[in-house]
């Protein structure tokens, strides 16, 4: 009986053995030749310089709050878009160096400034520059994808002094830059610190989330099997993926409050619209004008399209949620009560302006944002 026992537990072991073995082989070659390309990084890429051991981001007092690799060429590839994304000596998505107090228009914001999708000379800061009436002032995207939100703008403005524009565009991504992207961020005025401390930067230059910040035993585990890397991969994109973070960790780029969403919290003190608040002191002290973008979810112009900004309890509201109040009239009437100008996307924006599967804006959608605003900012200045 006992040596049976034992050829059962030995032939069981040997299995279980032989499966783990399998499983890490076959997880490792997915990981390494596909879904590290095709799924963990939809909305990302390897931009990003580890400049720590860790891979936590540490400015140390930097004007960067997101370093990205200087003089890279990049391919990013996803179910809508091939392109090659060059970056310059400051880490900067344009095909020349830049100097601060040579710019004339500056453009702050995260993935959709940054030309999410788009070639180079497909962005709206691209497009717009190109416009007659602003062809031989100096255009300067100081965009980065991923997090960036208004205190990294504030902040990157007070590290750069020289940076003097005559116009500065903002562009504000109501998906994230009034909730996660703010809760992700430690920002300090007083003291001018600024850290986002839930993200790494891996060995390829990927942004993921801080291993320590998952439930036990995911993380250790995380670190030694790609298996349980590829599963968390998966789970990431599931309505399972708060269920992956511990209860003390933030879980990272979450949706939008329901609340928020609706209309319903006043955007009055909102750290967004803080940081906003100081960013056009700082620009008119230095002689120019604060211009914000308000760049709405794609909800509010595509039916029938699986969003992936928007909570699940709206879903099926949708309509109800463009007609009644919502977030992008409360910003709208934050900022008036603010008095910060702003060009609202949403009164050109169409269904044919996003991509079929992405998020973001197409080539199309660029360029239409891009003409619509250098129009809107030649009418206000020769109203002036």
């Amino acid at each position: 009986m006992k040596n049976k026992i034992l050829k059962k537990l030995k032939y069981y072991s040997i299995v279980t053995l032989i499966t783990i073995v399998l499983l890490e082989l076959c997880s490792y070659f997915l990981f390494q030749y596909y879904y590290q390309e095709q799924t963990y990084n939809v909305a990302n890429m390897r931009i990003f310089k580890k400049t720590t051991k860790d891979g936590v981001m540490r400015n140390d007092g930097a004007a960067w709050v997101m370093p990205v690799k200087e003089n890279a060429t990049i391919d990013w590839q996803y179910n809508d878009f091939s392109v090659k994304v060059k970056t310059n000596a400051r880490g900067l998505r344009e095909a020349f160096e830049v100097v601060d107090s040579t710019v004339d228009i500056a453009f702050f914001g995260d993935s959709f400034t940054f030309g999410h999708g788009v070639d180079n000379e497909q962005r709206y800061s691209y497009i717009f520059a190109q416009d007659s009436f602003f062809k031989d002032k100096k255009v300067v995207s100081f965009s980065y994808p991923n997090g960036w939100q208004p205190e990294h703008y504030e902040y990157f403005l007070r590290k750069c002094p020289e940076l003097k524009p005559e116009k500065l565009v903002v562009g504000l991504y109501l998906g994230n830059d009034f909730d996660s992207d703010l809760e992700e961020t430690n920002y300090d005025r007083a003291k001018l610190t600024i850290e986002t401390p839930y993200r790494v930067v891996s060995e390829e230059g990927y942004l993921r989330n801080r291993p320590d910040s998952y439930r036990f035993p995911i993380h250790p585990l995380i670190h030694y099997s790609y298996f349980v890397k590829l599963l968390v991969l998966r789970l990431n994109n599931t309505s399972w993926r708060a269920s992956l973070f511990s209860s003390k960790a933030l879980e990272t780029n979450r949706l939008n409050r329901v609340a928020l969403e609706r209309g319903e919290e006043d955007l009055t003190n909102n750290r967004a619209m803080t940081a906003l608040k100081e960013i056009k002191k700082i620009v008119e002290a230095r002689g120019g004008q604060l211009t914000v973008l308000i760049i709405p979810q794609d909800f509010y112009f595509c039916d029938g399209k699986a969003t992936v900004h928007l909570h699940p309890e709206l879903v099926n509201s949708i309509d109800a949620l463009r007609r009644g109040n919502n977030l992008l009239k409360m910003t709208r009437k934050a900022l008036e009560q603010a008095e910060i100008d702003y060009f609202d996307a949403s009164t050109m924006l169409k269904a044919a302006h996003y991509f079929e599967v992405d998020v973001h804006w197409s080539a199309a959608g660029h360029a239409a944002v891009g003409q619509a605003l250098a129009r809107y900012l030649f009418e206000k200045e020769k109203g002036n």
